[in-house]
């Protein structure tokens, strides 16, 4: 034990008097997480609970055109901008808004658009109505071409974004449709038949089916997940596994300057030694993720972002970065065995770091990838980690729930720790 004591004594203090490697261990991955969490927090607004700004020009400015403008408005999802100061937008500027990056949608109503939309609703109800002898086939107009309403958007809007607002706005348009049309049948069957129809002509249909949703967290209650939920266990996870650049560049320098040597004349097992380095970078793991939580609880609601909640345990997330930590020592310390020079160990360290955070989830998730990158994904030890995390952090998962990722992680460790013991300096 002493001489495990005495090899991690040594890490710790190799670690204090190199001030670059504290910084890259410490610093860059704090500066990270904000950094990244600033920039995906917009994102995360978009889509929950802040409205999207939409340039609305419209060429008709009639009642039709001017329900739909209602509607959309007092959804809660859209904020209509028709005019800049006092200076209506119209289609040509509109589209310079767009095409500068100042808005990233605008929605565009053609000219004589109520006249058209009347007369469609009409066709539509006198063909239903002479399918049951109801109406003069002699005076039906039936027209099938749809008016097109233009939706602009910024070439660089995310397919994502663009699909779910075009969803929104149309389904908008399309209930709207539904109202005229159904104000129109009821208006012809009561000219058609002496009855006088009871209630309100301007009757809104409300929907037959509603959706609730409902969030379903392992302890029976948790928060929303937000941009700094997804960040701080993401980059958390990154940083641990960024240490393979600097502890594998002083495994090898430890073998050239012949540190290895001296340390072999004494009557110790190498694994022990191998041992010692994973332990400390373990605890070096350990105040990393206690650094970025710190971040998460009190610096990031200063600068205006959400507040980290963990909707499982404190204490079990330590205990998961015991396995995540060894993993990525083992990693290091298997890169740093084998690679003959310091440059040739960061640069492979720091590639392979890339690498499987890409898989991994870190920047992209990984349920968007396509399905072989998805099976590919699984062999990447981030991935693991990321789903421990996640599974604490933001569903709230009990240790049963970690055994699976946990497992893989120690068994990844046990794989690189024996080849690294199997090396010989």
């Amino acid at each position: 034990m002493k001489i495990l004591w005495a090899e991690i004594k040594k890490e710790l203090l190799l670690l204090l008097r190199d001030k670059a490697g504290l910084a890259l261990l410490f610093i860059m991955p704090a500066l990270l997480v904000v950094v990244m969490t600033y920039i995906q927090d917009a994102a995360f607004r978009v889509f929950s609970n802040e409205k999207v700004q939409v340039i609305w020009i419209d060429n008709d400015d009639t009642k039709s055109s001017n329900s739909i403008k209602s509607e959309l408005e007092t959804s809660g999802y859209f904020e209509l901008v028709d005019s800049l100061g006092d200076k209506p937008i119209n289609a040509e500027l509109g589209k310079g808004l767009i095409s500068d990056g100042e808005y990233q949608v605008g929605i565009i109503i053609p000219k004589d658009f109520h006249k058209k939309f009347k007369s469609r609703i009409k066709g539509r109800v006198d063909s239903l109505l002479a399918d049951f002898g109801l109406a003069d086939s002699n005076q039906m107009t039936v027209s099938n071409s749809p008016i097109t309403v233009n939706l602009i958007f910024d070439p660089l809007t995310k397919a994502t974004f663009k699909t779910s607002i075009s969803n929104g706005i149309m389904g908008i348009i399309n209930e709207l449709e539904t109202q005229y049309s159904f104000q129109a049948f009821r208006s012809k069957l009561a000219a058609r038949f002496p009855y006088n129809p009871s209630g309100n002509s301007e009757l809104k249909l409300k929907p037959i089916i509603g959706f609730e949703d409902e969030y379903i967290f392992k302890g029976g209650s948790g928060s929303l997940p937000s941009s700094v939920q997804h960040n701080v266990p993401a980059w958390s996870i990154f940083a641990m596994f960024f240490i393979i650049i600097s502890f594998s560049q002083r495994i090898v320098e430890e073998r050239i300057s012949g540190v290895n040597k001296r340390l072999r004349t004494i009557p110790v097992h190498t694994g022990l030694l191998v041992l010692g380095k994973a332990l400390t970078y373990v605890f070096i793991s350990e105040i990393q993720l206690v650094v970025i939580l710190a971040l998460g609880f009190w610096l990031m609601p200063i600068l205006g972002l959400p507040e980290l909640v963990i909707n499982g345990s404190f204490r079990l997330l330590l205990l998961f970065t015991i396995p995540i930590s060894l993993a990525s020592a083992g990693l290091a310390i298997l890169i740093g065995k084998w690679s003959k020079t310091r440059d040739q160990a960061a640069s492979f360290g720091s590639i392979a770091v890339i690498i499987m955070a890409a898989l991994g989830g870190v920047w992209v998730p990984v349920f968007v990838m396509p399905s072989l990158l998805q099976i590919v994904a699984k062999f990447s030890p981030l991935y693991w980690a990321l789903e421990g995390y996640y599974s604490i952090i933001v569903r709230g998962s009990t240790i049963y729930e970690l055994l699976i990722p946990a497992s893989i992680l120690i068994t990844l460790f046990g794989i690189t720790f024996a080849l690294s013991t199997l090396k010989r300096d």
